[in-house]
């Protein structure tokens, strides 16, 4: 079986004057698919049991986490609606408490 995933970089950089931290775990750091308008996965879902992963920053040096998301379509409590999302144009956006992305666009192909 060949699982093949998209995967994306969400990137955090500090603006204040002092150091300060950032949590970059899935369940804090939440990376939206979605589809016409509708959200069919976000990496929060599934994330019972994972650790937190908190960033030190200093002003203007960005940290970086890497999402991959494997075209399961899912809700919260890790449930999977769908074993695959079909190729087609798709959103993407990270966002956390206090902070949005850009929504980028793209495009997944026939496996």
């Amino acid at each position: 079986m060949l699982i093949v995933t998209a995967t994306t970089r969400a990137s955090a950089v500090s603006t204040a004057s002092r150091a300060c931290t950032f949590n970059l775990s899935p369940a804090e750091l939440h990376v939206l698919v979605s589809s016409s308008g509708r959200v069919i996965w976000d990496s929060a879902d599934c994330t019972r049991g994972r650790p937190n992963k908190v960033a030190e920053f200093r002003r203007g040096v960005p940290a970086q986490e890497l999402f991959s998301w494997n075209r399961t379509i899912s809700l919260p409590g890790c449930v999977t609606v769908a074993s695959s999302a079909r190729p087609g144009t798709y959103q993407v956006q990270a966002r956390d408490a206090s902070a949005t992305s850009p929504v980028r666009t793209f495009k997944l192909a026939r496996l």
